[in-house]
């Protein structure tokens, strides 16, 4: 025998998965959170066309962070966006945005990549340093801007070669 208040359910077509205030909230939040990685992205373009403008010895290190900080702004974006793209009735429009984003995060970066020391700011060290500890300076002063490059030993010792050639250079100026 069945249950009297039970035969009197009837199961909808579709369920909704979520209400629509709460789904709105969450796409709010989601695009708020979206558009905080985009101003950060903005920024970052900004520093690197500051920095490439007038490079300097003092915030060498400080661009260097910041390029190795840039990994996690794509990463979060994706997060977000995907978020985004999964709620959207649009999905032209999300992946047009994404485009946009991942354009301009690819441009900064190659951009930063291409971001190469002056030989006046090597000539500034070799000037500034001992004879004993020049080439060591020189090296440690460019390394950082070359080790994308520097992908075995071989590449190492090249490298080092070309420094004491630039060195020698600067030396005969």
């Amino acid at each position: 025998m069945t249950d009297p208040s039970v035969s009197n359910l009837t199961i909808p077509a579709k369920l909704p998965s979520k209400s629509p205030s709460k789904l709105d909230s969450e796409s709010v939040v989601l695009n708020r959170k979206r558009g905080v990685i985009k101003g950060r992205l903005t920024k970052l373009q900004k520093y690197v066309e500051s920095f490439i403008a007038q490079p300097s010895n003092l915030f060498k290190a400080e661009f260097k962070l910041r390029m190795q900080g840039a990994s996690s702004l794509l990463s979060d974006f994706n997060e977000i966006q995907s978020k985004i793209e999964e709620r959207s009735d649009d999905i032209d429009e999300q992946l047009d945005y994404r485009e946009e984003f991942e354009t301009t995060y690819y441009n900064i970066i190659a951009k930063a990549h291409g971001v190469k020391p002056r030989r006046k700011e090597l000539f500034d060290i070799w000037r500034s340093t001992s004879q004993k500890k020049r080439l060591k300076s020189a090296i440690d002063f460019l390394k950082p801007f070359y080790t994308n490059e520097l992908l075995n030993d071989e590449d190492e010792k090249q490298f080092i070669a070309f420094i004491k050639n630039e060195c020698e250079k600067i030396r005969q100026k």
